[in-house]
């Protein structure tokens, strides 16, 4: 499972998507099950989202940086 690092979390935040992000928070901290058949728990979490840009050549190496990408 992924480790949440909050080095850099100021406690602002700025954009929200929503009760869905608490939610996920407290699922990737052990402290909640999640019921991934939820529509909006499925949006966020779905391993489709990740080819949005696998179109674009990208060289060996490159960077991406992803702004206002919310929960995704």
């Amino acid at each position: 499972m992924a480790n949440i690092n909050y080095d850099y979390y100021k406690g602002i935040t700025i954009y929200d998507d929503g009760n869905v992000e608490n939610e996920l928070l407290s699922f990737y901290d052990g402290k909640i099950n999640l019921d991934l058949n939820r529509d909006d728990i499925f949006y966020v979490l779905t391993d489709i989202r990740e080819n949005i840009i696998n179109w674009y050549p990208f060289k060996k190496n490159s960077e991406v940086l992803e702004i206002g990408g919310g929960t995704g």
